[in-house]
């Protein structure tokens, strides 16, 4: 497993009817993998801001660009019914011991999913350790 590499940009499906704003906050909906339009819902992670305005039709993809730059690894996908589906997209993934990405809660946290290539064999991974605000800074306290 290596970093295949850093980006700031990812294009994901729009959802079926959703309308996409140049400039509109882009979020994914954590219960289908689809990117919306930003929405109050707690299904929602919002990752970005649209590149370009269209309507959705369900299969269609979106550029997004996104609020920080990420770091992604290309690892395999698990076989049979804990393989990553596109419906997968923005949840978390965990890491089979032989090194798949799968959707089996009783392995390794591994960390979220941005993607699927190789027609659904290897998924595209934010790894868990890049993810969250940095520790503390400064000098320590008295």
């Amino acid at each position: 497993m290596t970093t295949l590499f850093t980006t700031r940009f990812v294009e994901l499906v729009l959802a079926t009817g959703e309308v996409a704003e140049k400039l509109g906050i882009a979020a994914i909906n954590l219960s289908t993998g689809e990117v919306v339009a930003d929405l109050d819902a707690a299904t929602l992670l919002h990752i970005g801001r649209f590149e370009e305005g269209l309507t959705g039709d369900g299969a269609r993809k979106v550029r997004v660009h996104l609020f920080d730059e990420i770091p992604l690894v290309r690892v395999p996908n698990a076989a049979g019914g804990d393989a990553v589906a596109a419906s997968d997209i923005g949840n978390f993934v965990y890491l089979a011991a032989n090194g798949a990405a799968t959707t089996a809660t009783t392995t390794s946290l591994f960390g979220r999913v941005w993607g699927l290539t190789d027609a659904n064999t290897r998924v595209l991974v934010q790894p868990l350790i890049t993810m969250g605000p940095p520790g503390p800074e400064g000098p320590p306290g008295p």
